[in-house]
C-alpha cells in the first residue's frame, strides 16, 4: 500500500471544514506506483474539495500494523476495497511546509 501524506487547503464554504483552512492528510492507494497516480491523487483531493496539495512523503507498508491509529486503519481499509482513501486531520494547521 503507498501512503502519502501532506497538507492541502480547503477551498469549500461548506462542510466540516472551513474554507482558506490547511489541514494535513494521509492518503492511502493500492496503486503503488507514485509517479502514475500523482494526478488521481489531486484529482481525488480537488472532489473532495481540497486544493494547493503539497506532498510531504510517500512511503511503502505491508500491512496496517505499521499504522498507529484506528483512524487511519480504517482509511488503509477502505483503500483496500476502493482503490484510494484518504484521512484528513480535523484540526487546521497554521503554516505550511
Amino acid at each position: 500500500m503507498l501512503v502519502i501524506s501532506g497538507t492541502a487547503q480547503y477551498q469549500l464554504d461548506e462542510g466540516q471544514y472551513s474554507k482558506g483552512n490547511w489541514h494535513t492528510f494521509t492518503l492511502f492507494s493500492v496503486n503503488e506506483n507514485f509517479d502514475a497516480i500523482l494526478d488521481d491523487v489531486e484529482a481525488h483531493l480537488n472532489e473532495l474539495g481540497w486544493d494547493d496539495i503539497f506532498i510531504g512523503q510517500a512511503e511503502l507498508i505491508a500491512d496496517d500494523t505499521q499504522l498507529d491509529h484506528s483512524i487511519l486503519k480504517q482509511g488503509f481499509e477502505k483503500a483496500l476495497s476502493q482503490g484510494m482513501s484518504v484521512v484528513m486531520n480535523n484540526e487546521a494547521i497554521t503554516s505550511v511546509a
